[in-house]
């Protein structure tokens, strides 16, 4: 369009300049004078001048036009965006003058470029009379001296102002502001109200310490209750224990064993009770401690022996010898779990028996993994029964005519223990045919894990004859993983067949049980006969040899004991008995035994206890009764100590720390040994007596075996040469 225009304006322009030039060469065809030709030629050039500048007004107007109409374009685009940016400042600045947050922005000299009206309403200002000002909240709380000088940088904290409405907190979040160079130019403050939170915060601490307090306060009742409880418990107990040892009729024996059972099942009851309130509490705490595997597996197991034999039941362990022989974790609490669960299970049998076995699995890394299984021929579990039984107060046969009591607590704890140790604890079982209870476990190796030693019967040949599955198992197992080649009889004719046939065996364990004492028996020469005995029937040693065996293991039948009764040779015979049974007296004297016991019930059967055992009691019945004897040592003579804890005037364990600063003071008096006599059963009540000074913790009701392991641990093993009599 714009071509067209410009170029009908240069024919324009050109056919103008065309008329002069055309009546010059009229005039010279015309008129040929010279004259009249310049004349002509001048008029045509002055037309052909004429047409030119025209022309190049025409198109400098033009252009011109061009520029007006661009920046006439360009000044609309702008004004179009200016009214864009000034709504868009507007809605920014809306936006923050209807925030909650309290903003403001200052300067680098502290001066107040911006605040919205959120910050005036909650401080108080007027916006116009502090802009441009240092003004500043008033804080009600002391400030932070700590902060670092230089170049601010981001930051978050809480700080409560004074408002109209009275000190309130804020969380304030201060953000330095940088230009496109990255110069600071301001530092942005914002600040939200949080006294609502604070004061949820306050109330909740206050709630939590008022639960901490209330839940101290119940520990220190259970505490007071349950050694106020144990205390005559262990009386009832302990004089059960001296009446059955007495000459009484069957009618009476049966009261006091009724007595002593009833008392015992309260007791269990009372440390569950004070174990759930202590996890309840948020007490649990286990400790990190060297310990045996094997050891505590074969204490549990020898411990509910006796339990498992009054109900003619088999309890037996295996633990795999590829398992370091130290770990680190809490023995104490793994052990209460172990005789919750075989306890349990001796609880729910009534034929057969319970296994205790652990092997080892792939751990975490510089870890052991323990599978710990307690396996039983009991009633079993339903899988509905199973969904709940780890819960609190349930129990297997609940309602009005279940036959097996308790709280329905021991699950729940031992499901706690586990969690807490990092562990888990699984059951397997169906009606009828009993249950597996599985503890894994992941625990560091007390230091480096050694790969286990040969085998002590590589090559053996052993004859196993039981009546139980349980026992055939776990002996097999053992004999197994120590090299032997195990031939295995469910009875005695079974086992008559075996010896029958010309196969040699090395050696020949025989259950008592089906064996016939009046018949002897004769295995082949260089055949060692030995026979498997329950813990009471240790009085049969004369019958045995009569019946041919060279030696008997009593059952549970420890690992060790197996291996040294098999590797015995004529030339190195071991003793009849696996294990002789500890004498009351190993150095064949008696012991000066101080009791100092404030309870005359528990006194007397402590006293009558050491008397039994052949030592000489002496009792006091407080603290300071017991320093006043003991600053008589060594003119009067003592052996050991059995202290209560809680006594009246001076306890048990202020009583043990002055003793021991007796013997600092006076280093040739001889250390004496002090064992605790408490009713408390909480871990850390046993940690006190330690760090106090004494040497053992004996728990009320004072069993006679425990009692006698320790005085010969602690006081046999001091400084027995000075004894003659």
């Amino acid at each position: 369009m714009h071509d067209e225009q410009g170029g009908g304006g240069h024919a324009g322009a050109w056919a103008l300049a065309l008329v002069p030039v055309g009546l010059a060469a009229a005039l010279l065809f015309a008129q040929p004078d010279p004259a009249f030709a310049a004349a002509a030629a001048l008029i045509a050039l002055a037309a052909a001048i004429l047409a030119t500048l025209w022309l190049r007004a025409r198109a400098k107007a033009r252009a011109q036009g061009d520029v007006a109409r661009q920046l006439a374009s360009r000044l609309e685009e702008m004004q179009d965006r200016i009214w864009e940016l000034t709504e868009s400042v507007a809605r920014h600045r809306d936006l923050l003058e209807a925030q909650d947050d309290v903003i403001a922005r200052r300067d680098l000299e502290g001066r107040l470029t911006f605040v919205n009206d959120a910050y005036c309403r909650a401080f108080g200002f007027d916006r116009d009379a502090v802009l441009g000002t240092t003004a500043e909240p008033n804080r009600a709380d002391a400030p932070d001296d700590g902060a670092d000088e230089g170049e601010p940088s981001r930051q978050s904290f809480d700080a409560r102002f004074d408002t109209p409405e009275g000190p309130r907190w804020f969380a304030w979040s201060i953000t330095p502001i940088r230009d496109r160079n990255g110069v600071l130019v301001e530092i942005q403050c914002v600040g939200r109200d949080i006294t609502r939170r604070k004061d949820v915060e306050a109330d909740l601490r206050r709630n939590r310490d008022a639960a901490e307090e209330a839940s101290r306060a119940k520990s220190r009742f259970l505490a007071a209750v349950s050694h106020e409880i144990r205390t005559p418990m262990s009386g009832i107990i302990g004089m059960s224990d001296l009446l059955l040892d007495t000459e009484l009729t069957p009618e009476q024996t049966s009261y006091a064993q009724a007595v002593r059972g009833s008392a015992g099942a309260l007791l269990g009851l009372i440390d569950d009770i004070l174990d759930f309130s202590k996890i309840e509490a948020g007490r649990l705490e286990p400790t990190a401690a060297p310990f045996a595997i094997t050891t505590l597996v074969r204490d549990v197991v020898e411990l509910l022996a006796p339990r498992a034999e009054e109900k003619g039941l088999e309890i037996a362990q295996v633990v795999s010898r590829d398992l370091p022989t130290t770990l680190i974790g809490d023995s104490d609490r793994l052990r209460q779990v172990l005789l919750n669960l075989a306890g349990n299970a001796i609880k729910f049998t009534q034929r057969g028996g319970v296994v205790i076995e652990v092997h080892r699995h792939d751990g975490p890394a510089e870890r052991i993994g323990l599978d710990i299984t307690v396996r039983d021929t009991g009633i079993g579990i339903s899988q509905e029964a199973q969904q709940r039984i780890f819960e609190e107060f349930e129990q297997l046969d609940a309602g009005p005519d279940r036959r097996h009591g308790g709280a329905g607590l021991g699950l729940a704890i031992s499901q706690r223990i586990v969690k807490a140790m990092g562990g888990e604890i699984t059951v397997s079982s169906r009606s009828g045919q009993g249950s597996t209870f599985t503890v894994r476990l992941a625990l560091a190796p007390a230091g480096r894990h050694s790969e286990p030693g040969p085998l002590a019967l590589d090559g053996r040949r052993v004859l196993l004859a039981a009546p139980s599955s349980i026992v055939r198992a776990t002996l097999a197992a053992m004999l197994r993983e120590e090299g032997a080649r195990v031939t295995v009889a469910a009875n005695r004719d079974a086992l008559d067949k075996r010896l029958s046939r010309t196969t040699p065996y090395d050696s020949v364990i025989v259950d008592w049980a089906i064996a016939d004492a009046d018949t002897p028996f004769a295995p082949a020469n260089g055949t060692s006969a030995i026979a498997l005995l329950p813990p009471s029937q240790r009085d049969q040693l004369e019958r045995i040899t009569g019946a041919g065996f060279s030696g008997y293991l009593i059952k549970p039948v420890r690992r060790e004991s197996l291996i040294a009764r098999l590797a015995a040779t004529p030339e190195a015979p071991l003793p009849l008995s696996d294990t002789a049974l500890p004498a009351s007296d190993p150095h064949g004297e008696a012991l000066d035994v101080l009791v100092a016991e404030d309870n005359d019930v528990n006194a007397m059967l402590t006293t009558v206890l050491l008397r039994r055992l052949g030592h000489r009691p002496e009792h006091v019945r407080d603290g300071a009764a017991a320093i006043r004897r003991l600053r008589e040592a060594p003119k009067r003579n003592v052996d050991i100590v059995l202290m209560d804890i809680q006594m009246p005037g001076l306890d048990g364990l202020e009583a043990t720390r002055r003793l021991r600063a007796i013997e600092r003071r006076e280093p040739a008096r001889p250390r004496i040994p002090v064992v605790a006599l408490t009713a408390n059963a909480f871990t850390e009540d046993r940690a006190a007596c330690i760090e106090a000074g004494m040497d053992a913790v004996l728990t009320k009701p004072v069993d006679r075996d425990d009692l006698a392991a320790c005085l010969a641990e602690y006081a046999y093993g001091t400084a027995p040469a000075r004894r003659t009599a």
